[in-house]
């Protein structure tokens, strides 16, 4: 009897074709570009990680999802630093999976000299980590570093590293949407911010609510009152249920089983 043939791990177009919910109006990556945008005048990267079964068999039809920390807050509306994700601790609380690819957001404006492309270290960390990654900006979804995971070893982490070879160039794998734009996106969801009168030399005027400050204050009182009559009313409360599909499973992070290697800066606009 010959040897089964030890299947090759997909690329990220066979991913995104064969697991739909990766990519729909309420899909793993439009709730990610949604969760990037807390409010109306900062954002943040989001992203995680993605795993399927293994061994690996075909066709695929699910996958598992481990999210990692957002990264540190940004101001969307002006130029500034920018704070990336930290993707250098893949895991999961599950066995016998595999990871394909690691995705994260970036929704900074260009007009704020964001990138919607993977910057030249997302391209570097890829191809150090034996992994395709996935970005998420407002022009699509491209895909970078190696095609496909490089080999089985480690696999709940991230694999053997890739030598590249010439000038290594992401792939826009989906044009436009997903994402769709989002109430919170700067400016295409909010409107564009009016021009700060003080820079034309025009004093704002500041109105008066009579009452508003007392009002404050009473607010202030009765949620505190809650918070000792109903101690776990905030619980879940900050961020939108997630939506479960039965081709996209949400799993919990763990460390078990993976092995971890050199500690790699993200940055998002090099």
């Amino acid at each position: 009897m010959s040897p089964s043939k030890v299947e090759e791990p997909p690329t990220v177009e066979e991913l995104l074709h064969s697991v739909k919910s990766l990519t729909s109006t309420n899909g793993t990556f439009q709730q990610a570009w949604k969760n990037s945008f807390p409010d109306k005048f900062h954002c943040c990267e989001q992203g995680g990680f993605i795993y399927i079964d293994f061994p690996i068999h075909r066709p695929i039809k699910k996958v598992y999802v481990q999210m990692s920390s957002k990264g540190m807050s940004m101001n969307q509306r002006t130029e500034g630093p920018n704070a990336s994700i930290d993707l250098n601790r893949p895991g999961i609380n599950r066995k016998n999976v595999i990871l394909v690819a690691n995705f994260h957001t970036h929704p900074l404006s260009e007009l704020v000299q964001g990138r919607a492309e993977p910057s030249t270290s997302d391209m570097n960390n890829a191809y150090y980590r034996g992994l395709p990654g996935i970005v998420i900006s407002r022009k699509g979804i491209y895909a970078y570093g190696p095609t496909e995971r490089n080999g089985t070893s480690n696999p709940k982490g991230y694999a053997p590293s890739v030598t590249m070879t010439g000038v290594p160039r992401p792939r826009l794998v989906i044009n436009n949407h997903p994402p769709w734009t989002v109430d919170n996106q700067w400016p295409e969801g909010t409107g564009v911010e009016k021009p700060r009168t003080r820079e034309l030399g025009i004093e704002e005027e500041k109105i008066e609510i009579p009452g508003l400050e007392k009002g404050k204050e009473i607010l202030a009182r009765a949620s505190h009152l809650l918070d000792k009559i109903a101690p776990h009313r905030h619980h879940g409360s900050d961020k939108e249920q997630e939506v479960q599909h039965d081709d996209v499973i949400l799993v919990e992070w763990s460390d078990e089983g993976v092995e971890y290697g050199e500690h790699l800066e993200e940055h998002a606009h090099d």
